[in-house]
């Protein structure tokens, strides 16, 4: 079963990952990290095996058999299986700062909590970086108000650490029924811990898009680009009296990301037919324009987008696209963004695990990627978004070489 799981996996990154890497690569420096991470000690350990080059069967034998010799280890409490799935979610920590594998018994877990009928959250985006847990509150959402900010980080939950814990297994426990109370543990920016008891949503989760009629206009706020997001905004926005707003609020603070279908369809919602929205690159294949394939819906004089850090993702791709589309009309006020400009992809394995990879960069149509730079509030920053370490789409960085191996 070990083996099972580690080539399974292995194999999948090879194939999916963004990032040029063999499945003996994987293997190497999954096994690698045991040994850093101290998961495996001792005196006298194997040499690791270098299998970045081999073919998918000496992986597998030579694999095989250095489990074979860790398990043996003087003091060693782990077997081979749960050897491969800590390895392997260490191994996922190398790629970048989101991807990750889950095991199957996480897996378990996660699903016996999602199948709980009628619970709620606390109006909250979680992320994790470097295997800690970041708080981002919806404005109007429950953890706001109970004094939860930005970038808070998560120490723990109902007084259990959540450090070596997976994110859905995070978010799985802060989420409950509807009315009972969650104690949170935060570390504050100004590395000050504070003990703040939320309670959940009442009435299940806010809708994920409102729109409001306000003194100068709309304040339109989208909490998350879900599935029928795009096409809520618009019926919405239908039931408006009147024409075009004068001046139009988006609200993304705390939004951090989701579908990029539904990211486009929001920004078709302002932007003329056939304007390009975003741009995806995945390794070994041409990159992918998505435009708008619709007439606006509305067209403000003025809109006015506010963001925070936890605008991620899908957000950002909005704010890039209104900014290359309409210059003269929009502009961003609040905190630098999160910097997620990567596409992910969530792959059930057949050993009952998880994988979720990173597969593709997003580029505006600027022809710049955010990823770990964020976009700035333009008008605190002379009018500009990007960080002058913004990646280029015509970098190598962009481009990254084919998989090469030998073969069987």
């Amino acid at each position: 079963m070990a083996m099972a799981v580690l080539m399974e996996t292995a194999q999948v990154v090879e194939k999916e990952c963004y990032y040029p890497v063999t499945s003996g690569e994987v293997v190497t420096r999954a096994l690698g990290r045991l040994y850093e991470s101290g998961v495996v000690r001792g005196e006298e350990l194997p040499p690791l095996p270098k299998l970045s080059m081999e073919s998918v069967g000496a992986v597998q034998e030579s694999a095989r058999a250095h489990l074979a010799l860790l398990t043996t280890l003087p003091g060693q409490r782990y077997g081979a299986l749960e050897l491969v799935d800590k390895a392997l979610a260490l191994f996922c920590g190398t790629l970048d700062e989101y991807s990750r594998y889950e095991s199957a018994e996480d897996m378990a877990r996660i699903d016996r909590l999602a199948a709980i009928p009628g619970t709620s959250g606390i109006g909250i985006t979680v992320q994790q970086k470097e295997g800690d847990f970041f708080c981002y509150p919806y404005p109007e959402g429950t953890a706001s108000a109970a004094g939860v900010s930005p970038g808070d980080m998560l120490v723990t939950i109902d007084g259990k650490p959540v450090s070596d814990r997976t994110l859905a297994s995070v978010v799985g426990q802060i989420r409950g029924v509807p009315g009972t109370q969650v104690n949170l543990r935060l570390k504050k920016a100004t590395g000050r811990s504070q003990m703040l008891t939320v309670t959940r949503d009442l009435g299940g989760a806010p809708p994920l898009v409102k729109v409001e009629r306000d003194a100068g206009g709309l304040l339109v706020r989208v909490r998350r680009f879900d599935e029928g997001v795009s096409a809520r905004l618009a019926e919405l926005l239908r039931q408006q009296e009147g024409s075009s707003p004068q001046t139009l609020t988006l609200d993304l603070r705390g939004n951090g990301g989701g579908q990029i279908t539904e990211a486009v369809g929001v920004a078709n919602v302002f932007m003329d037919e056939g304007a390009l929205v975003v741009t995806n690159v995945e390794r070994g294949m041409a990159p992918v324009q998505m435009r708008t394939t619709a007439k606006p819906l509305v067209k403000p004089f003025q809109i006015s987008i506010l963001q925070d850090e936890g605008t991620a993702s899908a957000s950002e791709v909005v704010i890039a696209a209104l900014f290359a589309a309409l210059p003269d009309k929009v502009s961003s006020q609040g905190a630098k963004t999160y910097g997620k400009g990567i596409l992910q992809e969530e792959i059930r394995l057949k050993s009952g695990g998880r994988l979720t990879l990173t597969v593709g960069r997003m580029f505006s149509p600027a022809g710049l990627c955010w990823d770990g730079t964020g976009l700035a509030p333009s008008l605190s920053n002379g009018g500009k978004i990007y960080s002058p370490k913004a990646i280029s789409m015509e970098s190598g960085v962009a481009k990254p070489r084919p998989v090469i191996k030998l073969v069987e």
